[in-house]
């Protein structure tokens, strides 16, 4: 199944309602913290909810709503990079697409946990990431593969490394360190 294929399957099988009551409350949970705790404080908080809140929906989209049947576990690194090379170009794209979900995980950590050191942060999506793989092989629901792991962790070193060139631009002389 390709990428787009996924993408029509979602939009067809998770209900409407379901997508606006997690963007409704979400929003009117951060607008609460905003305005409870203010500042930078209510900020970090409702970016955390956020971050929770997209950790949820990813492990949902990629495991509980996938249909069930594939079963297969492919532990060999890079083991798609041959197929790519005999043209199965489709993986290109899935490949694009686990650095793209995980680069929101790296990004918001940074900004939330900004005591954490940067690997840890990617240590957190790398685990995030095996777990996800370990539950689509568990329940049946897509290849286990070491690929996504390596792509979802790339996705989320990016979103770090995004965050500091930012805050490093951002502060110009200031401790670097702040989030990172």
């Amino acid at each position: 199944m390709t990428i787009r294929e996924y993408f029509v399957w979602y939009i067809f099988n998770v209900p409407i309602w379901g997508y606006l009551l997690c963007a409704v409350s979400t929003i009117l949970v951060m607008l609460l913290i905003l305005w409870w705790k203010g500042g930078n404080k209510g900020c970090r908080y409702s970016l955390g909810l956020l971050l929770a809140e997209y950790m949820i929906f990813l492990i949902y989209l990629t495991t509980l709503i996938r249909p069930a049947g594939i079963h297969e576990l492919k532990l060999i690194p890079f083991w798609s990079y041959k197929a790519i090379m005999n043209g199965t170009t489709v993986l290109i794209q899935e490949h694009l697409m686990n650095v793209a979900v995980f680069f929101p995980i790296g990004f918001l950590a940074s900004v939330i946990f900004k005591g954490l050191k940067w690997w840890m942060i990617v240590l957190i999506g790398t685990v995030l990431s095996i777990m996800i793989e370990l539950m689509q092989y568990f329940l049946s629901r897509g290849f286990c593969e070491t690929d996504d792991v390596i792509h979802n962790t790339l996705g989320c070193l990016i979103g770090v490394v995004l965050l500091k060139g930012i805050m490093s631009h951002r502060c110009h002389g200031k401790s670097q360190n702040t989030y990172l």
